[in-house]
Order: structure tokens, then C-alpha cells, then sequence
């Protein structure tokens, strides 16, 4: 298997899996006390707009031969803000 295609299926696999936890959090956020539901709320939007802006530049992968501009940068922020959210509010693991 070509490089790109490991690189395709393993920004997939990682996909997935936050697309698992977004969910997970959207069910959370029912449970969350009125004072900080509001900041959660805040966060999984954000997350959501995140994870759309990689879902844009993760399909021109598929254009070429090679990962296009922005689409690494755009992992990287999805995956840092999971990070800081998975943090601050203590995300339970999907797996």
C-alpha cells in the first residue's frame, strides 16, 4: 500500500473515531448542569466546525497524488481542539 493511501485510511480510521466522541458529547451535553452547559454547547459547535473544514480539505486529498495545502493544518487544529475539549470537560473514551 502507497503512502497516501496508509496516510487516507488512518486520517479515516481517526475521522471515525471523532466522530464518535462528537456524538458522545452531544448526548452529554443533555446531561450537563445548566451554569457550564452553555460553554460545552460552545465547544461542540466548534469542534463541529473543526471537523467540517477537515471533511472540505480531506476530500481533495483524492484530487492528486500528494495531501493538499491546508489539509494537514486542518487535522491538526480538529485534533487540538478535541484535545482541549476532551480535557476540559473530561470526554468519556468512545472505544
Amino acid at each position: 500500500m502507497n503512502r497516501l493511501k496508509i496516510t487516507v485510511k488512518k486520517l479515516q480510521e481517526d475521522l471515525d473515531e471523532y466522530d464518535q466522541k462528537l456524538a458522545i458529547m452531544k448526548i452529554e451535553s443533555d446531561e450537563v448542569r445548566s451554569g457550564t452547559k452553555g460553554e460545552y454547547l460552545r465547544q461542540v459547535k466548534s469542534l463541529k466546525r473543526e471537523r467540517d473544514n477537515f471533511v472540505l480539505r480531506y476530500g481533495q486529498i483524492h484530487m492528486g497524488d500528494e495531501i493538499k495545502d491546508g489539509t494537514q493544518e486542518a487535522w491538526a487544529a480538529l485534533k487540538a481542539t478535541f484535545i482541549k475539549v476532551e480535557s476540559k470537560f473530561h470526554v468519556k473514551n468512545c472505544k
